[in-house]
């Protein structure tokens, strides 16, 4: 029998899979149409999707709480164990969340340098292609992977 899932499961989850539109439209913006140029982030949205801007506005608080989580998870085995996620989605999940907040924040610097601007694009493409895959893999199943207790054997 399954075992249910857990708070920290279900809160890992809701985290993820709230980020998960706007970074994901983030990406796009920032790494798919910024390699051939500088791009107004955001800006397209702003007039024709109102919907995505809510989705883009929720990604940065939930974004940050899914990395929060992962750290947690990464530095403590308990934690681990409750969120039912693998070491290694978790470090894909960290380095990716990482990499794409301080490719946001910075945007304006590096934008503008070609040199930059295609390997950091070419590198925030793959990690966000990577991310989506470990994301889809690893929350999609609604029970954890936590082990079986003794009182359901």
């Amino acid at each position: 029998m399954n075992a249910p899932t857990s708070i920290a499961r279900s809160l890992y989850r809701w985290c993820a899979l709230l980020a998960l539109p706007g970074g994901l439209w983030t990406a796009l913006e920032m790494y798919g149409l910024t390699m051939g140029g500088p791009q107004m982030l955001f800006f397209s949205i702003s007039h024709t999707l109102a919907p995505m801007v809510l989705a883009v506005f929720l990604s940065f608080p939930t974004g940050l709480l899914w990395l929060a989580q992962t750290l947690a998870a990464l530095a403590h085995l308990a934690y681990r164990a409750k969120v039912g996620v693998p070491t290694p989605s978790l470090a894909i999940f960290a380095v990716t969340l990482v990499t794409h907040t301080a490719a946001l924040w910075t945007y304006e610097s590096w934008s503008y340098v070609p040199a930059l601007r295609v390997g950091i694009c070419s590198v925030g493409l793959v990690f966000s292609g990577i991310a989506l895959r470990e994301a889809w893999r690893q929350l999609r199943q609604v029970k954890s992977q936590l082990p079986a207790t003794a009182s359901e054997a």
